[in-house]
């Protein structure tokens, strides 16, 4: 019994991964610190500065690195209160020079599986400063098996899994970025920036500046569950770490309360096997398992495509 409750729990645990946005963090909203200066990235907890100085914004923080007021415009976040920012191309007469990028990375919850199909998003919005007048092409997404740094940036070699053939001049609304690929690799971090040089990189001057382009960046998904990243929670959930089974042990009747951000239930039986699921628009709802065996039961529950919550409990006779 207890063998074959561990073997359930690894299934159950495999297949909650496999639902989920494989993205930590991916909404720039856990913090370590304040943003107090430029170049901080890594004041949003498990993001790392792949290369450069990409910036971090929050509300929690004063000036030039405030949400929605800060030094490169006004901007909302997208969800909840923080979001990245980072350079996608500089006029290569400048001082800086040619094919200048920043970019942001973050380790995958899980590696991606070689052969599997993936869900892949991100929202961008370009910054409202007056002399950020580029618009460009290209901004995306590229997995690696290796971390990169500051100084050690992702290769400039004209190839992303994800990126925008168009240009992205939207200064006012967030413009959403989303396709699917076959991994061909175990994947272990994802970077964001703009992969493709000067020459292949498509650019519009919005203005009589000729200077730099700078997007906003957040919402980054990576699912196996295309609902995942077809969805983006209106709300964080705290609710579903209250829900409660009662009782618990039970007899197959039983009542799940607290459901008030929960739109859809499964229930998994010993073997792994679905023995329940439904749409729920209720915040409390009775379940019938009378005619199931005892044993133990995994509950999932789920809001806007999100695995948000995980219950056990022990059906009786």
């Amino acid at each position: 019994m207890k063998h074959l409750t561990l073997i359930l729990l690894l299934l159950l645990s495999i297949s909650a991964k496999a639902q989920q946005n494989l993205v930590p963090n991916p909404s720039f909203e856990d913090t370590l610190f304040c943003p107090y200066q430029y170049n901080q990235i890594d004041a949003a907890t498990d993001w790392i500065n792949f290369g450069n100085t990409p910036d971090y914004f929050n509300s929690c923080s004063f000036g030039n690195l405030n949400v929605p007021n800060n030094n490169m415009g006004y901007q909302n976040a997208h969800l909840g209160n923080a979001m990245a920012g980072l350079i996608t191309y500089i006029n290569p007469n400048s001082t800086v020079g040619p094919n200048y990028r920043e970019y942001i990375g973050i380790p995958l919850i899980t590696n991606l599986i070689v052969g599997e199909k993936y869900y892949i998003s991100f929202y961008c919005n370009l910054a409202n400063k007056l002399n950020i007048c580029f618009a460009t092409s290209k901004i995306g997404i590229r997995f690696s098996t290796v971390s990169y740094t500051q100084m050690n940036c992702p290769a400039l070699n004209n190839y992303a899994n994800l990126y925008s053939d168009s240009i992205i001049k939207d200064t006012v609304n967030w413009v959403k970025i989303s396709n699917s690929f076959i991994a061909d690799s175990n994947y272990t971090f994802l970077s964001i920036g703009n992969f493709f040089d000067d020459i292949n990189t498509d650019t519009m001057n919005l203005s009589n500046f000729f200077s730099y382009s700078y997007y906003y960046i957040d919402d980054i998904c990576v699912s196996t569950d295309s609902l995942i990243c077809n969805t983006i929670l209106p709300v964080p959930i705290n609710e579903p770490e209250l829900v409660i089974i009662s009782p618990n042990p039970n007899n197959g009747i039983f009542y799940i309360e607290n459901l008030k951000f929960i739109d859809y239930i499964k229930i998994y039986d010993l073997n792994g096997k679905l023995v329940f699921e439904n749409p729920n628009n209720s915040e409390n709802v009775v379940i019938n398992l009378g005619n199931k065996n005892a044993g133990l039961y995994l509950m999932l529950l789920f809001y806007k495509g999100h695995l948000v919550a995980k219950n056990k409990f022990l059906l009786t006779y």
